[in-house]
């Protein structure tokens, strides 16, 4: 089992003091900026006194949540101001991007314009802010346990019979993406219909949007692959062929279901993509495909990525 992100408390506190000291908009009100300010030293001070040390990240994450639900619900901030505010108390920093979705339990990527990673609308948005109704409507939500366990199975053992079970609590949730594994199990087992097929790619076009386009597809958009990726059952089969596409699939809510991952790299440095990849979270991912006349050199940074995945081939 991959040991948990830890961080000292100290650090943890700082990051988001610091945040807070360098992010005042000017237009801001200076009574509201106050308010702002002091929420954090009040944050700041509650986790001083109860945690010292190191600490397992994600206990900092729910306790600061649990700390600030009902003080949040009754700081008077500006519109989006509760969304900007509680993401950086949660995450700490921005190398903390590791609290859960309290609807759907995944981690986010913490890039994403939907900032949970099954695209649910209560997730908080980091880079897009919520406005303040939709922040309290998250902060009474909690974590769905029973989706997580089956997301255990799921990673364990990856089988049809696991999956639709996995589906249908999606479902129960009203994440569509269960649906879509739902169609591509029946697929698998009975083949595709015309109905089936049209459905699937409604579906798709919803969940990955500008990921599965290409760049000449549609040029104002940052977050695009240079080959769109496939989709098996739910999770993502992609190569990636630039630094670029690693930002595109990791700007995109749906880079936490990565599955199946095969680098081509010409024109880069795939050590440093490697070691890139290697500095994220990859719960899903089962599979890295490299090219053997590639793979020379990179016994370090495949090391450092081998414990992000469970399972490695090269061919």
């Amino acid at each position: 089992m991959r040991a948990r992100p830890q961080i000292d408390v100290e650090d943890y506190v700082g990051a988001f003091r610091a945040w807070i000291s360098v992010a005042q908009d000017p237009d801001i009100d200076a009574e509201v900026a106050a308010r702002q300010r002091a929420f954090v030293e009040e944050a700041g001070h509650w986790l001083a006194a109860r945690f010292h040390g190191v600490v397992e990240t994600q206990v900092l994450c729910d306790a600061l949540t649990a700390w600030g639900r009902g003080r949040m619900r009754g700081l008077a901030l500006p519109e989006i101001g509760k969304s900007c505010l509680l993401s950086r108390l949660i995450y700490g920093g921005e190398q903390l991007r590791i609290r859960q979705c309290p609807l759907h339990g995944g981690r986010w990527s913490g890039y994403g314009i939907e900032a949970c990673p099954a695209g649910c609308s209560y997730g908080l948005n980091l880079t897009g802010w919520l406005p303040n109704d939709r922040v309290e409507a998250w902060l009474v939500l909690e974590p769905d346990a029973d989706l997580e366990k089956l997301e255990a199975r799921v990673a364990e053992h990856f089988d049809p019979a696991e999956l639709t079970v996995y589906a249908d609590r999606l479902q129960m949730l009203g994440d569509p993406r269960g649906e879509l594994i739902a169609i591509d199990l029946t697929i698998e087992r009975a083949g595709a219909t015309p109905r089936l097929a049209a459905r699937r790619e409604e579906l798709l076009a919803a969940w990955l949007g500008r990921l599965a386009s290409s760049p000449e597809a549609d040029l104002r958009s940052p977050v695009t692959l240079t080959r769109p990726p496939r989709v098996r059952t739910g999770f993502l089969d992609v190569t990636l062929t630039s630094p670029r596409d690693v930002r595109a699939l990791f700007d995109h809510a749906a880079g936490r279901y990565l599955r199946w991952l095969t680098i081509e790299t010409q024109d880069h440095d795939i050590a440093s993509l490697v070691r890139f990849l290697a500095l994220r979270e990859h719960a899903w991912l089962a599979e890295v495909t490299i090219a053997a006349d590639q793979a020379g050199g990179l016994d370090e940074a495949l090391a450092a990525l081998a414990l992000r995945a469970r399972v490695w081939r090269r061919v």
